[in-house]
C-alpha cells in the first residue's frame, strides 16, 4: 500500500495525472489519509473530471473542515462546474443554487491568496443584478463577503464591431456601483455616503456613467439624512453633466420637501418632458399627480394619474393599489378614459417657460448628422441637441424658435458651457 501511495504521488508530481488517478483509485478508499484524498481529487480536477473531483473533495471536507488545501480545491472545483462558463439566462432555482454555493464558499477556511471566492461572488452578483429588486438582500450579503481590497482596478477591454478597442468597468468599479446602489435602496444612508466617497477616491477613470450615479446616490443619502439644501446643490451639479429624468425628479421631490412648490413643479415638468419613453416614467406621472393634488391642482393631478394608468393598461401591467386609491380621491369621471401626451406636454412646456426665462432666436446651422446645431439670439449663438426640441415640429435651418438656456458640460473640451434646451418651433411664421 505504501508503495502504491508513493507511486501515485510521484506520478501526480510529474504531471502524469491519468496514471496517477489509476493508482489513487486503488488506494484512497482503504486509506483515510487526507492528503491521499486531496491528491486524488486534485488529479481528477486536472483531468477535467470535475464531478468526480467534487465527490471526493466534498467527502473529505465533511471529515476535515479545517483542511485549507482541500477547501481551496473544493472552491475551485465548484467554480469550474458552476461559475466558469456562465449562461445567458437562469431560472429562479438556478440563481438560488449559485447564491447558496457562493455563500457556502464564503464560509470555508481558505488560503486567501489562492481562492476563487471573489470571482464567484462577482459573477453571482452580475446574475442577481438582472433582477436586483428581487435579490437585493442576497446582493447585500454577498457584497459584504467580498474582499474588495483585492479587486482589480484595471478596466477590461473588448473589440467592438468596427474593430475599435473599448473599455468596460473594472471589478472594483463594478463592486462600488453595485454596493452603493444596494446600500441606498436598503436605506443605509450613512454607510452609503461613506462608500460613495470611497469609490470616488479609489477609482481614477469611471465607465458607464458610474461616477455620475454614485454621486447621485450620495446626494440622495445626504437628503435622507436631513441636509436638503446640500442634496439639491449636489444633484444640480450632476445635472450639468447629465440631464436625466430621474435626477430631475429627485430634485423636484427635494424642493417639495423644502416647501418650494413652484420650483418643485418646474423640475417635475422638466423630468416629464425628457425624451425617455413614457413607459419608463410611469412612476413619475404618479408622483406628479400626487404632488399636483397636494397643491390643489386636482384636474391636472387627475390627468397625470389617468395618463399613468393608460400606460400601465397598454403595457399589460397591474394597477397598484396606491394608484387606485389616489384615483378614488380624485373622483374619476367615467367619460374621460384616455389622455394624450400632447395635452400634458403643452402644460409641461408652459410651466418650464414660466420658471426658466425663455428666449427667441433663429436656427443658424444644423450639423449634417442631424443631431445638433446652433441657435442665434441677438449677438450670441447657442449649441443645441435636436432631441432638445419639445414641440412636435421638426427643426430646420432658419426656423424661428423659443428656447431656454441652461448650464451644461462640454465633454470634448472638458469644461462647463451653456446649451439651448426646451426648444419649440414657431409655427406661426410657417403658416403665415
Amino acid at each position: 500500500m505504501d508503495n502504491l501511495r508513493a507511486k501515485a504521488k510521484q506520478l501526480k508530481d510529474e504531471g502524469a495525472f491519468i496514471d496517477a488517478v489509476f493508482v489513487y483509485e486503488q488506494v484512497y478508499q482503504e486509506n483515510n489519509d487526507k492528503w491521499i484524498w486531496w491528491e486524488y481529487a486534485y488529479c481528477l480536477k486536472k483531468l477535467g473530471r470535475h464531478n468526480q473531483a467534487l465527490q471526493i473533495s466534498k467527502g473529505l471536507y465533511f471529515r476535515e473542515k479545517a483542511f485549507k488545501y482541500n477547501n481551496n480545491l473544493l472552491a475551485w472545483i465548484l467554480y469550474e462546474i458552476y461559475f466558469k462558463n456562465m449562461k445567458e439566462t437562469y431560472s429562479y432555482e438556478e440563481v438560488i443554487q449559485l447564491y447558496n454555493i457562493a455563500l457556502f464558499v464564503s464560509e470555508l477556511e481558505l488560503e486567501k491568496n489562492n481562492s476563487p471566492s471573489n470571482r464567484m461572488f462577482l459573477k453571482t452578483l452580475r446574475i442577481l443584478k438582472r433582477d436586483n429588486s428581487k435579490y437585493e438582500n442576497e446582493m447585500y450579503k454577498l457584497l459584504n463577503k467580498i474582499d474588495y481590497h483585492k479587486l482589480s482596478t484595471e478596466p477590461g477591454t473588448y473589440i467592438d464591431r468596427k474593430g475599435n478597442v473599448k473599455e468596460y468597468q473594472s471589478d472594483k468599479e463594478m463592486y462600488y456601483a453595485y454596493k452603493t446602489k444596494v446600500l441606498h435602496n436598503k436605506e443605509k444612508y450613512d454607510e452609503c455616503i461613506v462608500c460613495c466617497e470611497e469609490a470616488l477616491r479609489e477609482i481614477n477613470a469611471f465607465h458607464h456613467d458610474n461616477d455620475i450615479w454614485i454621486k447621485y446616490r450620495k446626494a440622495l443619502c445626504i437628503g435622507k439624512t436631513g441636509d436638503i439644501s446640500k442634496a439639491i446643490a449636489e444633484l444640480e451639479e450632476i445635472l450639468i453633466i447629465k440631464t436625466h429624468w430621474i435626477i430631475l425628479a429627485e430634485i423636484a421631490k427635494l424642493y417639495q420637501i423644502a416647501h418650494d412648490e413652484k420650483t418643485a413643479l418646474s423640475y417635475f415638468c422638466r423630468a416629464a418632458i425628457t425624451n425617455t419613453p413614457p413607459r419608463m416614467k410611469v412612476s413619475l406621472y404618479y408622483d406628479m399627480s400626487s404632488f399636483l393634488n397636494n397643491i390643489g391642482q386636482v384636474q391636472l393631478a387627475y390627468l397625470h394619474l389617468l395618463f399613468s394608468i393608460n400606460i400601465r393598461s397598454a403595457e399589460g401591467w397591474n394597477i397598484p393599489d396606491y394608484v387606485v386609491d389616489l384615483m378614488k380621491v380624485l373622483k374619476k369621471r367615467e367619460e374621460e378614459n384616455i389622455v394624450k401626451i400632447d395635452i400634458l406636454k403643452k402644460y409641461w412646456i408652459s410651466v418650464i417657460y414660466n420658471e426658466l426665462t425663455p428666449f427667441t432666436g433663429n436656427v443658424i446651422d444644423i450639423h449634417k448628422n442631424g443631431k445638433f446645431g446652433f441657435i442665434k439670439h441677438e449677438n450670441n449663438s447657442y449649441y443645441f441637441k435636436t432631441d432638445s426640441v419639445v414641440s412636435n415640429s421638426k427643426i430646420r435651418k432658419n426656423d424661428r424658435v423659443k428656447f431656454c438656456i441652461v448650464e451644461s458640460f462640454d465633454r470634448i473640451k472638458s469644461k462647463t458651457s451653456t446649451e439651448a434646451v426646451y426648444i419649440t418651433v414657431d409655427n406661426t411664421k410657417k403658416n403665415s
